[in-house]
């Protein structure tokens, strides 16, 4: 599934993978692939950071929870399109939902992460 922002970035090569009003989905691949996808080498590391960062992504949408998780998300989807995993998934969630600025929250938060933790 691509991110808004990845069909933002495919749509101005429409031009080369639709032919009267008809797409071709060989051609739309390979735009995905040369427009979406990048050095692995490079892009985990890069993924990984911004997950650790969720805190600071808190701030920038304004403790919106959705947008947290739709992050959080999208970030495991990239990693596991790479291959790659997260060591610890759940405490990077759980950290960018606890920096959400209320208080009530924090205490349903903090239950979740105390009864995921007890399962694992």
């Amino acid at each position: 599934m691509l991110t808004l922002r990845d069909q933002q970035c495919i749509v101005q090569y429409e031009d080369k993978y639709k032919f009267n009003s008809l797409l071709c989905g060989p051609l739309l691949l390979k735009i995905i692939i040369r427009t979406v996808t990048g050095n692995s080498r490079v892009a985990i590391p890069a993924i990984r950071s911004r997950m650790n960062d969720i805190d600071a992504y808190e701030a920038e949408v304004e403790g919106n929870v959705e947008i947290i998780a739709e992050f959080f998300a999208e970030h495991m989807e990239q990693l596991k399109a790479y291959g790659a995993i997260l060591d610890n998934p759940m405490e990077i969630l759980f950290k960018g939902l606890l920096s959400v600025p209320c208080e009530e929250f924090h205490h349903y938060i903090r239950a979740k992460k105390t009864c995921t933790i007890m399962r694992v």
